[in-house]
């Protein structure tokens, strides 16, 4: 996974709201509202489940080492959409022997190859680069009110840009692959063509085809692929990718058409993931424990 810089997430516990608020105005969902939408819930079944749930986000320390304001930023995404969550105050295996420990429901953490979340009870991870791809689809389908029979086109077919990929092609979408390896593409399309609905078209131009559609999956780790004179006046583009592919003059041009995150949009959605679908341990007073 692209590895984040101490920029790109300290600021995140401190503009949540305003965050929340520019969400809104880009999809019609909040964060929760959207990782829901992602994973396929109802988002009050979350509310009665996410605020019951603990979780622990343990620092890693090997490799490259912290990065500055990572897991203070993770805790306050899982805290706003109504998780009990904290950094554990060790890191490495320690923290993740505190965190069960104190029974934790899930247990985040981050090396530089991987990012999960461990669900102790359930013994399943959710990996970030799967509900990001999942999350930043999601959003790219509320902003264009529904991609049913739409052409879109995923840039980078890295295991982000596939999970978007799937996840369209799951909402009914009529994509297309780009990658610089084209064996990528290859392989992600037969996928596609065994499980969804197809209708899956591989580009052999990259600007050819930012021409030919209107909404994108911009999924890559490279800065300036998409220049203003690509953004059309109807053009969406959800943009998962670090560092963002589009220009400084296509930001501007795009405006609130553009949904884009470091960090909010994945963590979210590797939450609700981990929680949807099998019952829940829930925590309670002893004198209210049933047989």
């Amino acid at each position: 996974m692209t590895r984040l810089k101490a920029s790109d997430v300290e600021h995140i516990p401190v503009s949540l709201s305003g965050y929340e608020a520019e969400l809104r105005s880009r999809t019609g969902r909040g964060l929760k509202g959207l990782a829901c939408n992602a994973v396929g819930v109802e988002k009050q079944e979350m509310d009665g489940v996410l605020p019951r749930v603990r979780a622990r986000v343990v620092p890693l320390t090997w490799g490259e080492g912290l990065i500055p304001g990572f897991a203070a930023a993770v805790s306050a995404v899982l805290n706003w959409i109504g998780l009990a969550a904290s950094t554990t105050r060790n890191a490495n295996l320690a923290g993740i022997e505190e965190a069960v420990q104190e029974k934790c429901e899930l247990v985040f953490f981050s090396d530089d190859d991987d990012f999960l979340v461990w669900h102790l009870d359930r013994r399943r991870t959710v990996h970030n680069a799967m509900a990001t791809g999942k999350g930043f689809a999601a959003g790219l389908d509320l902003m264009a009110g529904g991609v049913r029979q739409r052409r879109a086109l995923v840039m980078g077919c890295g295991a982000v840009g596939a999970s978007a990929a799937l996840e369209l092609n799951r909402r009914g979408a009529r994509v297309t692959l780009y990658d610089r390896m084209p064996e990528r593409c290859d392989h992600l399309k037969a996928g596609m063509v065994r499980t969804g609905p197809g209708d899956v078209l591989i580009a052999e131009n990259l600007e050819a085809s930012l021409r030919e559609v209107d909404c994108i999956i911009d999924a890559t780790p490279a800065a300036d692929l998409i220049d203003a004179d690509r953004i059309g006046p109807d053009t969406l583009v959800s943009a998962p990718g670090m560092p963002l592919g589009l220009t400084d003059a296509a930001v501007k041009k795009i405006g609130r058409r553009l949904l884009h995150d470091p960090l909010q949009i994945g963590v979210a959605t590797m939450a609700v993931q981990a929680l949807a679908e099998m019952p829940l341990r829930i925590h309670r007073p002893e004198n209210l424990r049933t047989r």
